[in-house]
């Protein structure tokens, strides 16, 4: 028989292994501080101490050993059950997208479990399946083990069940559980402990859009100024603008792009008609949705981003436009992100798509066709497809390359024909809800006079250097987007080798056509006057994490990218306009005046 101080160890190991393994992970991998492996075990502090208290309790009030203890092995393996799925999430988040899940987006995709198996490959029954009988084998060892090695004799039935012990136990069981509720809830604001962001990242914040990026008070102040100065032009050309982004589309994968594959027949049809102008070059602001829409829509790098920034829409707004926006992907539960868009005439995400999986592009072409015909006032109309995105739905209609398989769940590994299958079919898919959305809108007149943006948010990485999804790094695979527009004055075709474009010039070009006055904290510069020159005027600025790095097109003909992992300290230099597949690092070739200047703009980058 195991003596009671043996059991005691061994009950604590029980509710501290998990927990140990994940900080080691959480800390050494993912390079968070030290100081969360005590944030963090202090609350688990908390619930071990109540689960000890409710096993004491079951003693005394359950006569019936054999029933104490099974009640007690639901309660443990239940918890520790829960606390390891959370921990899954968790790692799967900072794999995936690089943040730790948030609750909402906990409780946005559980209630569509179905869908997202499905959008992974998964068979929805099969997992609960597993999963059951995975909770069933961990009860069936805990209760066996218990059985075998509890140290406390259950006594007989007592007269007076309801003794001064027990109730002094039933009184403290609260204790442990009200200071978990205040410790997770109420306090060490801005700390990195897992529960602290889970509970709060989703939130609305009194300091920025996503509580996961890391804002300048300086630039908050002064785009709050800026947005109080902006002189509204009454004499603007007040055109409709329509915005159409794609979640995680890499330009080297559309056809229109030069891709082998015939993934955009429709966007390669309207380029060759005329219809579409592309352009070349154009690269995010970082790898990730949040930081690169608030770099498009506010013309911002992710280092210069202010709590609330003053946005392409509210601009408009101001200048009297209708917003509309219909937004397929859950934009209301993703970490704050439809803050980003301040006030929205007419607003339709996922969240609010009833009987729709919420990453399904159906439901986006099925709101624009209840939109109205246009009535004259001028309108923006944003869009977000998430065909392409791994999490996206996939329709049967669109299955052109096989086999296929998700990579969902997959961070590590080489590209296979399979992982490039289910992507591409998903651009093509793409390209398909794209016609009907631009087809539907030209019936209904908003394209009459209208400037029509086609781009995407960031890439995404199929294996690429080892990697997949993305938020991970910025290779060329998860920055280098596609941008497509119709509406602007002609391109010039000239160039041998066009400049770099940013995310953040898209904004400023729509402002420029408009005649309307570009915010003074924006700091895109409007694209014809880029491509007129011939050369970038400035570096360009990316940043993803420990990653940032600056594009240099200053020298007409050269397109250097240089970038710096801010943990390893390993610089990366490329000549893109020999290697655009970064196959060579050339930092050894890079004139060291240049050098100089790279380090200097990126450098203090990563400080912020």
């Amino acid at each position: 028989m195991m003596t009671r101080r043996a059991y005691f160890v061994v009950e604590l190991l029980l509710w501290f292994a998990a927990p140990l393994v994940f900080l080691t992970v959480y800390v050494t991998h993912y390079h968070y501080p030290a100081v969360v492996i005590l944030e963090h075990l202090y609350p688990i502090a908390l619930i071990t101490a109540f689960g000890m208290l409710f096993r004491l309790i079951l003693q005394r009030l359950i006569p019936w050993r054999a029933l104490a203890q099974a009640v007690n092995t639901v309660f443990c393996v239940s918890v520790l059950s829960l606390l390891i799925a959370y921990y899954a999430l968790v790692l799967s988040g900072l794999k995936s997208w690089g943040k730790v899940i948030s609750e909402e987006l906990i409780g946005a995709y559980a209630q569509q479990a179905g869908g997202l198996c499905e959008s992974m490959g998964l068979s929805f029954p099969g997992v609960v399946a597993g999963l059951v009988f995975v909770w069933a084998m961990l009860a069936g060892l805990h209760y066996a083990v218990s059985r075998r090695f509890e140290p406390l004799k259950q006594t007989a039935p007592s007269r007076y069940p309801r003794s001064l012990v027990t109730v002094l136990l039933v009184c403290a069981a609260p204790f442990p559980l009200h200071r978990l509720l205040d410790y997770t809830l109420l306090t060490h604001a801005g700390s990195q402990e897992p529960f602290y962001l889970t509970l709060h990242s989703g939130k609305l914040p009194v300091d920025g859009v996503d509580p996961t990026i890391h804002y300048n008070d300086t630039y908050s102040v002064q785009e709050k100024e800026a947005r109080l100065k902006y002189s509204v032009n009454p004499q603007a050309y007040r055109r409709n603008v329509v915005l159409i982004v794609a979640d995680a589309l890499r330009a080297d994968h559309l056809a229109v792009y030069g891709y082998e594959r015939p993934t955009s027949p429709w966007l390669t049809q309207q380029v060759a008609l005329g219809q579409l102008q592309r352009y070349d070059n154009v690269h995010s602001v970082c790898s990730e949705s949040n930081c690169a829409m608030a770099g498009l829509l506010a013309s911002r790098y992710v280092p210069q981003l202010p709590s609330d920034p003053f946005t392409l829409p509210q601009v408009l707004k101001l200048h009297g436009y209708k917003i509309v926006m219909i937004l397929g992907g859950d934009q209301t539960n993703y970490y704050n992100k439809r803050s980003l868009f301040g006030k929205v005439d007419d607003y339709y995400d996922g969240s609010m798509a009833s009987g729709y999986y919420m990453n399904d592009d159906s439901f986006v072409t099925e709101r624009t066709k209840q939109l109205p015909e246009w009535n004259g006032k001028p309108t923006m109309l944003q869009f977000h497809l998430m065909s392409a995105h791994l999490l996206g739905k996939r329709l049967d209609a669109f299955s052109k390359w096989t086999p296929v398989k998700s990579y969902g769940g997959k961070t590590r590994g080489e590209p296979e024909p399979q992982y490039t299958n289910f992507y591409d079919n998903g651009v093509l898919q793409y390209d398909d809800f794209l016609r009907q959305i631009l087809e539907t809108l030209r019936a209904k007149k908003y394209l009459d006079d209208a400037i029509v943006i086609v781009t995407s948010d960031h890439g995404d990485s199929l294996g690429d250097r080892g990697i997949f999804s993305h938020a991970k790094n910025v290779h060329e695979a998860l920055i280098h987007i596609p941008l497509l527009m119709s509406g602007l004055g002609a391109v010039p075709t000239s160039l041998a080798v066009k400049p770099f474009i940013s995310q953040i010039d898209i904004a400023p070009t729509v402002l420029n056509e408009l005649d309307m006055a570009v915010p003074a904290t924006w700091v895109g510069t409007p694209m014809h006057a880029t491509l007129e020159a011939g050369r970038n005027k400035e570096l360009i600025l990316f940043k993803q994490f420990e990653f940032a790095g600056v594009f240099d097109g200053r020298e007409p003909g050269k397109l250097w990218k240089y970038w710096l992992n801010n943990y390893s300290k390993e610089e990366f230099v490329y000549r893109l306009d020999r290697d655009p597949e970064e196959k060579a690092n050339v930092l050894w070739q890079a004139p060291p005046e240049l050098l100089q200047q790279w380090r200097a703009r990126v450098v203090p980058a990563l400080a912020k």
